[in-house]
């Protein structure tokens, strides 16, 4: 009996190749996404944390007067983190843009906030997490508020003393 010479693979053989892709994509997509919310929230804690600091100093050496909020000019904060990000307009006050985060900062004669505002895209205004820091006597407070599933899975990743539904 003749046999002939075979050249490439049978359909088993690439089933089996594209069975073992299709595993490894689904065990190594859902990990891709949680470091990619981790390296967003990384980049929200530095510039939050930076923030407070520099609120801290400016609630030191300011005397703040009115009864209302009132927007900070980040200018008045000297803060490098802020030095990378675009700055905008966000209603009457100017913020500071990544492409996924805004940053706000407002103060009162008794207390100053930073907010924070997670987007898909800075550019499209629709947020769906934001995230607030009040100092107040007996030291900073943290609160998350999410409109969607990613935003609670983002609220979530970051350990804040809060996490709401809505805002």
């Amino acid at each position: 009996m003749e046999t002939k010479n075979r050249k490439g693979f049978t359909l088993l053989e690439l089933l089996v190749v594209v069975l073992i892709i299709g595993i490894l994509a689904g065990i190594a997509l859902p990990q891709y996404g949680k470091t990619v919310w981790k390296a967003r929230l990384a980049e929200v804690y530095t510039v939050t944390n930076a923030l407070e600091k520099s609120i801290e100093t400016y609630m030191l050496t300011h005397t703040l007067s009115g009864e209302q909020y009132a927007p900070i000019d980040p200018e008045e904060l000297d803060i490098d983190a802020l030095s990378n990000l675009t700055e905008k307009t966000i209603g009457n006050t100017t913020g500071y843009c990544s492409k996924y985060v805004c940053y706000e900062v407002w103060c009162s004669p008794l207390s100053c906030s930073w907010l924070a505002f997670m987007y898909t895209n800075s550019e499209d205004g629709d947020a769906f997490a934001e995230m607030i820091g009040s100092k107040e006597p007996s030291g900073w407070y943290r609160q998350c508020n999410y409109e969607e599933d990613k935003g609670e899975m983002f609220c979530k990743l970051g350990n804040w003393d809060e996490i709401n539904y809505g805002f």
